[in-house]
């Protein structure tokens, strides 16, 4: 008898515990994408031994190689503006390319010092893994054009909480 009770006490954490991830998920708009391209599913997994910056610039390349482009290259300036720009978006719980300050954001590169003669950036939120977030970029006209864009030379990813920023440049 000790040991059902033990076991309905035990089930009945369990779900209180799943009741306030969901609460929790809710309240912040926190979900995991599911998204379809050609008929190929992208649900998360990744490759855990390789930080989610570099499986985004890989699944980038591959994107762009597909299409016969030149490979991006990872720059840690850019980098720099990339998690400037994550960080600010899920300290205040905003989702804009306008910067909590109201000024476009384009100015965190001069605010970092960096130059360039081509920008561009793609945010994103609510994802958890490079393979979701990549693929819902993808699937969006802008985003797209952004990441195949022939002209771009750089790439950085900032990554805070779910909240991801993409800033490629050409200097």
């Amino acid at each position: 008898m000790k040991r059902k009770i033990l076991i309905i006490i035990i089930f009945l954490i369990a779900v209180i515990n799943i009741m306030m991830v969901a609460q929790y998920c809710h309240l912040y708009n926190i979900q995991e994408q599911t998204v379809k391209i050609n008929n190929k599913i992208y649900n998360g997994g990744g490759n855990r031994s390789e930080s989610q910056e570099m499986q985004i610039l890989k699944l980038v390349n591959e994107a762009r190689e597909k299409e016969g482009l030149q490979p991006l290259k990872y720059n840690d300036k850019v980098a720099a503006v990339a998690q400037l720009r994550a960080d600010e978006m899920n300290k205040n719980k905003y989702f804009e390319h306008e910067r909590p300050n109201h000024t476009s954001w384009v100015t965190a590169y001069q605010e970092l010092g960096v130059d360039y003669t081509i920008a561009a950036e793609n945010i994103a939120r609510g994802f958890s893994q490079p393979e979701t977030v990549v693929a819902a970029w993808m699937v969006s006209e802008g985003h797209r054009k952004n990441i195949l864009n022939p002209r771009i030379e750089y790439m950085g990813i900032g990554i805070s909480g779910y909240y991801y920023a993409q800033e490629f440049i050409k200097p």
